[in-house]
């Protein structure tokens, strides 16, 4: 009988700030600018754009 168990390895990076300035505070906290209402996952202005799938393209194309 084999009893195999996964390896689990975890570990984290931990930044501690000590007397930050107000602005440095507020900068952090607070939520990123509206950058032209772009929504998660857009890429239409990625560099990279021209090698990203179509999905109503991709659904028509034959991969196999």
């Amino acid at each position: 009988m084999s009893t195999k168990k996964p390896v689990v390895v975890e570990s984290y990076d931990e930044i501690v700030f000590t007397e930050q300035p107000e602005s440095f505070l507020a900068r952090v906290t607070l939520p990123p600018p509206d950058e032209g209402k772009k929504k998660r996952g857009d890429t239409k202005d990625h560099p990279l754009s021209p090698w990203f799938l179509n999905f109503s393209s991709a659904s028509t194309s034959s991969y196999c």
